[in-house]
């Protein structure tokens, strides 16, 4: 069974699309804060100019896995 149907077999409450919207853009915001600490764990070194770039190259990547 594939993560994203199981995920929509959880309850959920009743929400409203804008309460939707609002949930995802949350997610996707923490999911991007994620990206760039685990980018600052693996490149200490790195600067913020740096690591910025690489989290845009990761964002806007295409169909890797």
């Amino acid at each position: 069974m594939s993560l994203i149907s199981e995920l929509d077999g959880l309850p959920m409450p009743s929400l409203t699309p804008r309460d939707r919207l609002l949930f995802a853009l949350e997610m996707y915001d923490e999911g991007v804060e994620l990206q760039l600490n685990n980018l600052r764990r693996r490149h200490p070194g790195l600067d913020n100019a740096e690591l910025g770039r690489m989290l845009d190259r990761w964002l806007c990547r295409e169909g890797e896995d």
